[in-house]
This record gives C-alpha cells, structure tokens and sequence, in this order.
C-alpha cells in the first residue's frame, strides 16, 4: 500500500501510538490482508492492544480491527472469537474510497465506541441484541427448526422430530393447522420418517437476565439448572419439580425463552446422559441429574413462524387471516398470486381455465420444470393446479386451493366462497368476462372488495381498478360507457392507447393470437395490484380509483400506433383525475342515481 506512510503520520497526529506490524501477525482468516498496523490504547485501567487490518480489496470494502489481547479483559459484547470488532453493519454502508486515511479514522473511532459501549453498566443489553446469533457460534452447535407460530407462555412437554441422515430436529405445535403437510412439503418426505424425542419448553419470567456463555465457552449443566431457577415462576417450579422421564428420552431437549425488552430469545440445549452412570433409568427428572453425568450440546434455532418471517419483510401485517380469490393465472395473476403469499395472505383460492404451454414462459412466473412435472404424461396441465404446487411447496405456510375451470362456471358454482371472501382480484384480460363479473357483484349486493388489473401493449403501461371498496361510485362498466350513451359500451376509457387499433398479432395463425408485453410489464402491473390489494385489505384506500403506471412508448410509437390522450397527463395528473371516470347514470353502479 502506497499510503502506509500516511497512516502512520494521521494516526500519530491523533497522539496515539501506532506501528507496521506483519499481517502473519493478525490472527485470523477473514481476509487477504495486505497490510497490518498495531496501537496501543488505554481505555479505563486496560491496555489495549488494536490491531487494524488492510484487506487487498481496501478501500472499497472497510478495514478489520481486532483487539489482540482480547483474552486478557472481562467479555466484551460485539467482539467475536478471533478478536474481531463489530463496529458497523454492512447495510446501506456508503465508503469514499476517494479518502481511504479518513476510512481507517472513522473506523478506528466506531470501534473504540464499541468498546467503551460493551465494557458499560448496560453492556448486558448489548448482549442480549446479539445473544442467538453469537450461541449459533458456540462449538459444536446443533440445529432447530421451529413451526412454533406463537412462543407458549407455560411450561409444556413437546415432541422433538429428529431426522440422523441430515442432522435435522424439528418442533412444532401439534394443534397449528395444516402444520404436517407443511413440515413434509418444506423437507419433501413423510414425516413417518422421523423419530421422536422429548423435549421441555421452558419460558422464563419478564426481565430475566441470563448473561451469554462467557467467552463462548458453552454452560455446565450446572449453570444452565441455576438459570433455569433463578429465572421461572413458582407454577412453572412446581411443574417442572414434578416432571418425570424414562431412558426411552433418551436423549433429551431443553428449550428456553428469554423475554426482553427487545423481543424473545429462544435457544435450546440438548442432554445426553451417560445411562451407565443412571441409578433409575425407568424414572428421573432430568434437571436433577448430576452435572458428571450428562453432554451438554447448544442448539441454534431456525424460526420457520409465518409472523417472524414476514417480520424481515415491510412487515404486512392483517389482523385475522384473509381470503383472496384471484381470477386468472396468467402472466400478471400467477406473479400476483406469488407476491400476495409473500405479503401474507395465507388463504388464497386461483381459478383459471387455461393450460400452462410452453409459449408462456417467458411472460410467466412458472418454467421449463412446469411443462414437465410428471414423466408420464406431458403437457396439459392447468395453470391454477401448478400455480398452487409451486406456492405451497415454496412456501408452505399458505393454504391455496385451485379450480380449473371458466370464471362464469365458478360464479355460478361458488357464490358462497365470493360472499365471504375478502377480496378478488381478476387479471383474466377478458373485457367480456370481467363486465358479467362486475354486473354479479352489484346486483347481488356483495360487499367485496374488486381489483381488475390489466395492460396495455408494448409496455406503454398498466392499470389498477378499485371497485366495491365501501363506494357504490365507480365499477368496470363506468370505463366503458359515457353518460351520453349509457346503454352502449365504448372503448376503455382508461387506456393509454388511443381507440379503434388492433394490437394483436399470431405467429401460428388465429388460434394463437397474442398482445406483446413483456414479463416486466406484467410486473410492473402485479407489484402495484398487490400494494393495492394490501392497502384495500388493512383499509388504507377510500372509494374506488383507478390507478396507473407508464412506460416508454418508444416501441409502441415505432410501429404506427396511437397513444390516447390519458398517456400524456402528467403523474400528478393521473393522480388528481383517479376517479373522472365514474358515470353517475351507469347501468351497473348508478341504478340509486336512476
């Protein structure tokens, strides 16, 4: 490095004590280092000795600093096994690269902040943020995956699921919903071929401190029953006191749950008992076992819980589960379906009369492994039955039915499941269909929520419409008549076309005519159905706008078509004419009017 020089001299202008040292001298593995450097530093009573780390990608990627001597002092929250300070996330980490000596200062300063932070009175806090990711660094650590939805609030004797040819343990609440079929489609066998344990689900009381295994030196047995006592209520003492287990628990689980003030700590512990050293084999209590007789192993683990998962995401939240029907499985419907899964609906009926062909594929969310998912028959399946797989073998937590059939077939077969849904959305791209839909809707008075989401060609744009939505102001039929000529149905006002133009175009004659738009468009276009339908559903939309994206009509233009008026409002505009058009004597929405 060229600048070594330039460091030694900024870090000697900050009065601190700075040298060149080898980079054999970092002990550690986390990068190629091209240089090292070393400083002594004093912090209260304790001399530090900092080392700081060049990699070779330096200074596009931040520099390393340890604290070499990091054995000789009391635990220090953010500093890992190997020395290694944690002074700052990688997310959304901006670095000049154009300053690389301020780099090296700023790091130097985030990490005495570290420091002093982790040696404070509040430094089991800082713990305590890091506890599960630091115990899935303890040696020998094991792994959980937990379908617990909700954490129990007592003590409870659970069943643990072990799997020995991949080393899998698995707990779940026996009474979640549909919880097999989700566990056997998540790791594609019969749960038949998994063997059962025990296990203890203990929840500790609120503001129970339980510091970190020091230095990550695993707990003694010892250790782990005066938590536990030191941390439960008396119900759950007495309980606990009264448990009884056989050598057929053999081996046994102990699972924890730590609340904190920033949220809950849940790990577990596996305990093997030497049996020859047992007096009772027939009848112990496994918390009063010698600490002589048992192997203690860390569990790490997986939370499979819908609620935390989507946590990680924007964090949708519905305050009961919700029903959405969506018509049409095309290429807008089946990226809608995929999204409105990812943003928790865990109830979702698709109805779609078309096969999935390998002329889809690239407008479509499905693939090449969808033409072919059995060896004996090829072709010929429906695109709601696939749609459904590949969501609940995806993503398993959703309940999806499928119906392959004409949408006018399930109105008539399922006005019930229409009534109590919470919502439907049609990407059918079917005009006709969509008109007798909306018609059913008002004239039977269901109070459900309706999105018609379409496109235009050639990615000029795409189209949301709300209807239904607390507002008998505004339907489908509105974008098709005028208040001149009620009666007649016109082109869709809507459109970012101009009217009377044909788009469609075959490649294999009429029966395989098609409009062009890409996979983007239909995107683009299922994005803001689902921000749409998520808003309807936590009642973040008054009445029943319609909303729209533009794209570049360059190609469009190319070919001699015309963009209709509408294409050239500004956003804003779009916006503040949402709803312009609403006609107040339509036949379908304006029968108070009449």
């Amino acid at each position: 490095m060229n600048f070594k020089n330039d460091i030694i001299k900024r870090f000697s202008e900050l009065e601190l004590e700075i040298k060149e040292i080898s980079i054999e001298e970092i002990n550690s593995n986390r990068a190629v280092f091209v240089n090292a450097f070393q400083i002594t530093e004093l912090i209260g009573n304790d001399k530090l000795i900092i080392q700081i780390g060049i990699p070779k990608e330096f200074p596009f990627v931040k520099p390393m600093l340890f604290i070499k001597n990091h054995n000789d002092f009391t635990f220090i929250p953010h500093i890992e096994r190997d020395g290694y300070i944690c002074y700052s996330s990688e997310d959304g980490l901006i670095i000049d690269s154009n300053k690389p000596i301020r780099i090296l200062e700023e790091a130097y300063k985030r990490s005495l902040l570290t420091i002093k932070s982790g040696t404070s009175k509040k430094r089991h806090l800082e713990f305590q943020k890091e506890f599960e990711i630091n115990w899935m660094r303890l040696d020998n650590v094991e792994f959980v995956d937990s379908f617990f939805e909700e954490l129990p609030t007592e003590l409870k004797v659970i069943k643990v699921l072990c799997k020995k040819d991949f080393n899998k343990h698995i707990i779940f609440d026996s009474n979640q919903k549909n919880i097999i079929s989700i566990i056997q489609n998540i790791y594609s066998c019969d749960i038949k071929e998994f063997t059962e344990n025990t296990g203890i689900y203990i929840p500790l009381r609120k503001n129970s401190i339980v510091n970190f295994p020091y230095k990550f030196n695993m707990w003694s047995f010892k250790q782990i029953k005066r938590i536990i006592n030191k941390n439960i209520s008396s119900s759950v003492k007495r309980k606990l006191k009264n448990l009884n287990f056989s050598n057929s628990d053999i081996p046994f689980y102990v699972f924890l749950n730590i609340p904190t003030n920033q949220g809950n700590i849940f790990l577990g512990i596996l305990v093997k008992p030497d049996l020859n050293k047992l007096i009772n084999t027939k009848k112990f209590n496994p918390l009063k076992l010698p600490a002589t007789t048992v192997e203690i192993i860390p569990l790490s683990i997986k939370r499979h819980s819908l609620n935390f998962l989507l946590h990680r995401t924007q964090g949708f939240s519905f305050k009961e589960d919700k029903k959405v029907i969506v018509f049409g499985a095309g290429s807008i419907g089946g990226k809608i379906a995929v999204e409105l899964v990812k943003a928790g609906i865990s109830n979702l009926f698709i109805v779609d009369k078309d096969i999935f062909d390998v002329d889809n594929i690239y407008r479509h969310d499905l693939g090449f492994e969808s033409l072919y998912p059995s060896k004996k028959v090829d072709y010929n399946y429906p695109k709601s039955m696939l749609m459904k797989n590949r969501i609940e073998i995806s993503w398993p937590h959703a309940n999806v039915e499928s119906y392959f059939m004409d949408v006018l077939h399930f109105i008539d077969q399922y006005k019930t499941l229409i009534k109590s849904a919470d919502l439907i959305i049609s990407a059918l791209g079917a005009p006709t269909v969509e008109l007798f839909l909306n018609n059913f809707i008002h004239t039977n008075n269901i109070n459900t929520p309706v999105i018609y989401s379409w496109l235009d060609p050639l990615g000029i744009g795409g189209h949301v419409l709300i209807t239904n939505n607390n507002s008998t102001k505004g339907c489908y039929r509105c974008l098709y008549t005028t208040e001149d000529d009620n009666n007649s149905l016109h082109e869709n006002k809507a459109s970012f076309a101009a009217p009377n133009q044909i788009f469609t175009t075959s490649m294999l004659g009429c029966s395989n005519e098609f409009t062009q738009y890409s996979s983007l468009d239909s995107t683009d276009t299922a994005n803001l159905t689902v921000r749409t339908a998520i808003n309807i559903l936590n009642k973040g939309i008054d009445g029943n706008p319609i909303l729209s994206w533009k794209g570049d009509p360059k190609q469009f233009l190319k070919r001699g078509y015309t963009l209709s008026n509408r294409f050239n409002l500004s956003t804003e505009q779009l916006e503040e004419y949402c709803k312009m058009y609403v006609v107040k004597n339509c036949l379908v929405c304006g029968r108070e009017n009449r």
